[in-house]
């Protein structure tokens, strides 16, 4: 039989997407291209959020075919609406000759380029996006502004791909019938993470003496940039808030960069002294180590997180996570005192409260919920991501 032909058109190589599109290419049936607007998530970049230079030190184009529209140097993100352009994708579509088509987004602008080449082809759509309706707050104006123009790209898009219940209900609620919504969940690179359990949990004691942990510490891990969005400052205000005898059981280690940094650094160490770590930013080939030496992921985002990957990566290891409300994962992966707990966004309070509960698990109580988080998060395997994205292209 002739296999499929399956066109993905993406921004550039995130280090996500990278497994799915080397699922896909080694799926029998299926022929598989990635086309890029630009490269620079591959030649290194200053990532605006970090505040820091830095490439991936992970493979994000081996395992399948892929095309550059772009490699010119002007191009150094892909945030701003009208950084990147679709020229030359016509081209590249009207050789391979796709049966079909993926997108991931529905911005920048190049999304919207690719999408009318793609149906000036005839080309059947599909949209596997962070789409969702929680992550922010908009105005009653903003909010027909968007509805206006996602009617319009929705209605030039064949079917839909929902990566977890906000994504599923954001389509319902744009008037996408049921049965033209796929499932083809969210997910880390499995495989990677799956290593890293292997390498890194049977040193955890080591790693933790390492760090200057001991046995009676509750460690916490903040992981991520230090921005405005990732709101961490409300976690350092939660640990300001607990006991002496508390803050003298917590350990801190957080993995990231950026503009709170030295205001972040500072708070937290007033907590707790010494027994916060700040390793700056942590590429993916090592930041199984931190997790292995954990005990509890937090993720405090105030705005904008559309899903939040790192709770997928905490939970492979059998980290609960405590995360706001505002985390877009948080329908999927927690299940409340099961596999961590949710907190309403801005509340102190509520944050110190999950946080207590956390330190008051007993070391059989651990085990359970370790053992919960790994089952949960096994569902949202790139295993599962493939298969979902093959049977939509079947159902063409």
């Amino acid at each position: 039989m002739t296999p499929r032909k399956l066109a993905v058109v993406a921004t550039h190589p995130i280090q996500y997407q990278a497994p799915v599109w080397r699922g896909l290419a080694a799926t029998p049936g299926l022929d598989i291209h990635v086309c890029f607007g630009s490269d620079h998530s591959v030649r290194g970049y200053r990532d605006s959020g970090f505040g820091v230079e830095f490439k991936w030190d992970v493979p994000l184009l081996d395992g399948y075919p892929w095309t550059f529209l772009s490699t010119g140097h002007k191009v150094a993100d892909t945030e701003r609406f009208f950084s990147l352009r679709a020229s030359g994708l016509s081209r590249h579509l009207e050789s391979f000759r796709p049966d079909c088509a993926l997108i991931t987004a529905y911005t920048p602008f190049f999304c919207w380029e690719a999408l009318a080449s793609l149906n000036r082809l005839r080309v059947p759509v599909f949209l596997r996006a962070e789409t969702t309706d929680v992550a922010l707050q908009r105005s009653a104006v903003k909010r027909t502004v968007r509805r206006f123009f996602l009617k319009r790209f929705y209605g030039r898009c064949a079917g839909f791909l929902a990566i977890g219940r906000n994504s599923r209900d954001h389509y319902l609620a744009h008037g996408i019938s049921p049965a033209r919504i796929g499932w083809a969940p969210y997910c880390v690179d499995t495989g990677l993470f799956d290593l890293q359990v292997r390498e890194f949990e049977p040193r955890r004691q080591q790693l933790r003496r390492d760090w200057g942990f001991s046995e009676d510490h509750t460690v916490f891990l903040f992981s991520g940039k230090l921005i405005d969005k990732k709101d961490p400052l409300m976690l350092s205000r939660a640990l300001l808030g607990m006991t002496d005898m508390e803050r003298k059981r917590i350990g801190l280690i957080v993995a990231g960069d950026g503009a709170l940094r030295p205001t972040f650094e500072m708070e937290c160490r007033k907590a707790l002294g010494s027994s916060c770590i700040f390793p700056g930013f942590i590429n993916q080939s090592r930041i199984g180590s931190l997790y292995a030496a954990a005990d509890c992921l937090v993720l405090p985002s105030a705005w904008g997180e559309t899903w939040g990957l790192v709770v997928n990566e905490s939970m492979q290891f059998g980290l609960p996570a405590v995360v706001s409300d505002r985390v877009g994962c948080h329908p999927d992966l927690i299940e409340e005192g099961e596999t961590g707990h949710t907190f309403r966004t801005g509340d102190v309070d509520g944050l110190r409260d999950r946080l207590r509960k956390v330190m008051e698990m007993t070391p059989d109580r651990r085990r359970q919920v370790a053992e919960r988080c790994r089952k949960v998060v096994s569902a949202y395997s790139v295993r599962d991501a493939v298969e979902g994205i093959r049977q939509a292209i079947a159902s063409i």
